[in-house]
């Protein structure tokens, strides 16, 4: 599943940007809109494709891309810091939203998955040493927690394999103990 997102994305994309060049803003606003309301619709009635498969992800990964984009692309140095801790609190908000607004009712990818995806976008692109946001993310504690949690993502699966062999578990609710 993640060669589709690590090898045949970015060639795809190359591809269109060099190809569109400087319309590939609007190419990713336009699989942003289009990709986000085919994925809601998915998310209803396919919700295993919806999930797994690239071409229903597109507008995920298009967000990231549009975010690059505008970091590289355009001088956001210039936009005055009360804007930009504005915009960076908001993204933050958002996200932080997110966190207690889904549950495992709701439709993922879809339309609400604009909310975390945007609010990341929003930090990214307004956060910088003078914000607010700035100062709480790079809080030691939070760090640290950040410097951990991939390596703790890497080594989950691989325990969790490992400790329903050793204990012959055959169900799901096991796992949430361990966790």
């Amino acid at each position: 599943i993640e060669e589709q997102y690590y090898i045949i994305f970015p060639i795809i994309f190359i591809f269109f940007f060099k190809l569109l060049s400087k319309k590939i803003i609007y190419f990713c606003i336009i699989l942003i809109f289009l990709g986000a309301c085919i994925s809601q619709y998915l998310s209803m009635f396919h919700p295993s494709a919806n999930f797994y498969l690239l071409p229903f992800r597109v507008f995920e990964i298009s967000i990231g891309v549009l975010t690059a984009i505008i970091f590289n692309y355009y001088n956001l140095a210039s936009i005055k810091i009360i804007i930009k801790n504005i915009l960076s609190i908001i993204g933050l908000t958002t996200l932080i939203t997110s966190i207690f607004l889904f549950n495992e009712d709701t439709l993922s990818p879809s339309l609400i998955s604009l909310l975390p995806l945007l609010g990341c976008s929003m930090i990214i692109l307004f956060t910088d040493n003078g914000t607010y946001v700035y100062k709480i993310l790079s809080n030691r504690i939070l760090v640290f927690v950040g410097l951990l949690s991939y390596g703790l993502y890497l080594w989950h699966v691989p325990l969790l394999v490992f400790y329903k062999i050793n204990f012959s578990i055959d169900n799901n609710f096991d796992y949430a103990i361990v966790l």
